[in-house]
């Protein structure tokens, strides 16, 4: 019910909202504040019907340790290619109406089978996993654009949101169940379902909430999810708060600014508890006819009755050099997790296996503080070639991952790519656990 009573509320204020708003006026084109829909000038003019999209190819080959320590032969080496793409349905209808979608097709092939060991926690016991295709068609958007009088501006449909400011970690995300990856920083990723409100104020403020009706078959069941954006000065301010029946609720703020011609931002969160679930270890001795005998089991459970809070900060800065502007870009984003894991849950492949099997990892936030270093130059001596070096470090663990990557426009539209990567840290740890410490990817893009 008050779900249906928040709803009420936001069509009697929309309705009796009656100022138009002059769109031009809003904030500009940033990470933080999102501009309220483009309205045609001519209310005569055509409707316009977009096709677009994306589609690339990719080979990659992964070397063993044993490998590279020349114990066995390449066969323990692994070699995959596959290609994806992304095609976007564009539908722009009169007076900021609007229809979208983003069909996402993915097939791979991996040389010879890749085998998994998954832990059952029914039987307790592993099963083996064969891979060798896959095959994958998943409409990552699809939605509807809806406005009320050009004031309160909806989005309804599975949709993917911009939520938080910085760039490869976002406390504030509480929404998107899609994180980045590594490896492919600039992927489109999978919305969820719902219903977006955005209601914009001249410069003063922009109103999102949304209702997540992702896996939910009753309503009253729905998160709700709601932020402010304001702006003083050249600083931009957002206020974060996401609500749930039963379920912790999450606070949370971010800050984009300019100082000494370095951008900076930074966001965190803050809850009384812990939405997500960690890896219990219990070991029990049994003395058996005589001997001891340890077993170790493990389980779930949550924070409760303390201060989780994540945080994280951004800094940008791009250089001229050779007369050209931002030719050398440089990027450092730091990551603290007031929760996260202190011991190793990748020393005993049982335990591994427990906690990527129920959910209880969460790639590159598995451990307390994390910092991505990022280096790109462009036009490298020749134009359309550029150099990225990206370096990630889990600093709970002392693992860290490490990738340098060549591309090339010729064209619009068309880039190839070439990236090493490389792990580095003990073993067993967070990017070491694989025993792949080297791998090589080379891909072409074409966009249209």
């Amino acid at each position: 019910m008050k779900l249906f009573y928040y709803f009420i509320f936001i069509f009697i204020i929309s309705i009796a909202y009656s100022q138009n708003l002059d769109e031009s006026i809003l904030f500009g084109d940033t990470n933080v504040v999102e501009k309220a829909p483009e309205l045609k000038e001519n209310p005569t003019e055509m409707e316009r019907v977009g096709l677009s999209g994306r589609i690339g190819s990719a080979l990659a080959y992964s070397f063993s340790k044993d490998y590279l320590e020349k114990n066995v032969g390449s066969e323990s080496n692994i070699f995959s290619y596959g290609i994806d793409g992304d095609l976007f349905f564009d539908v722009r209808l009169q007076k900021g109406y609007k229809i979208f979608s983003d069909l996402w097709i993915a097939t791979t092939y991996n040389g010879s089978p890749v085998y998994k060991n998954l832990y059952n926690p029914v039987t307790t016991s592993n099963e083996i996993l064969i891979e060798t295709n896959e095959v994958t068609l998943k409409i990552k958007e699809i939605f509807l654009d809806y406005n009320l009088s050009h004031i309160a501006y909806f989005r309804i449909g599975k949709q993917f949101l911009k939520w938080g400011t910085t760039y490869f970690w976002n406390p504030v995300d509480i929404i998107n169940r899609e994180k980045k990856s590594f490896t492919d920083l600039e992927a489109t990723r999978e919305g969820v379902w719902g219903i977006k409100l955005h209601i914009p104020y001249k410069t003063i403020f922009n109103f999102y909430s949304f209702v997540d009706f992702t896996e939910v078959q009753k309503v009253e069941n729905s998160a709700l999810a709601t932020k402010l954006e304001f702006v003083l000065g050249n600083t931009e301010f957002g206020l974060y708060g996401w609500f749930k029946k039963e379920f912790y609720s999450v606070y949370g703020a971010d800050i984009s600014t300019r100082l000494l011609d370095i951008d900076i931002k930074a966001e965190g969160s803050i809850s009384y508890g812990d939405n997500r679930n960690y890896l219990k270890e219990e070991i029990s001795t049994f003395n058996i006819m005589g001997n001891n005998v340890t077993i170790t089991n493990y389980t779930t459970e949550k924070i409760t009755n303390e201060w989780v809070y994540r945080l994280s900060l951004n800094l940008y800065k791009g250089f001229e050099f050779l007369n050209v502007k931002d030719r050398i870009t440089t990027m450092v984003e730091f990551f603290y997790n007031s929760h996260g894991y202190t011991e190793n849950i990748f020393d005993s492949e049982l335990k591994r296996n427990f906690a990527i099997y129920n959910g209880l990892y969460v790639p590159n936030e598995y451990g307390k503080f994390y910092t991505l270093f990022m280096l790109g130059y462009k036009d490298l001596f020749i134009s359309d070639l550029s150099l990225s070096i990206n370096y990630l470090v889990n600093w709970t663990d002392y693992s860290s991952r490490l990738s340098v990557g060549f591309s090339y426009a010729p064209v619009d539209n068309v880039t190839t790519s070439l990236t090493t990567y490389a792990n580095f840290g003990e073993e067993p740890r967070e990017y070491t656990y694989t025993k792949l410490p080297l791998g090589i990817t080379a891909g072409v893009e074409m966009r249209f």
